[in-house]
């Protein structure tokens, strides 16, 4: 038997995806860009649901290190004038699909 996806795209019940995962609203940075605080990301929607994801926070453009998860963790004086976003990185048994989240510019309290 089939089944119509959201995205009317058929597939066989019980079967794997046909395709990578696609995104249908932005991923978004949560809480105050301001120190002392903690910013997070959520995944956004997805159209056939990823299997998993991967997170890497940037700063200023460049991968942070050790900054992976879905926390970014408190904001300290050495984010001050720091714009921060996270590429997130949707995972099916098909393949991924990468999107940046919004960019937050992180302001003193």
């Amino acid at each position: 038997m089939l089944q119509r996806s959201k995205l009317n795209f058929w597939k066989p019940d019980n079967q794997m995806a046909v395709m990578p995962p696609i995104n249908t609203a932005p991923p978004m940075v949560v809480g105050s860009p301001i120190l002392g605080i903690n910013l997070s990301v959520n995944t956004g929607t997805w159209a056939l649901p990823p299997s998993s994801f991967d997170i890497q926070w940037y700063v200023n453009g460049t991968p942070a290190v050790g900054k992976t998860g879905f926390l970014f963790g408190l904001l300290t004086v050495l984010n001050l004038g720091q714009t921060i976003s996270a590429k997130i990185t949707a995972n099916n048994s098909v393949g991924s699909t990468e999107i940046f989240s919004n960019s937050v510019n992180i302001l003193a309290a």
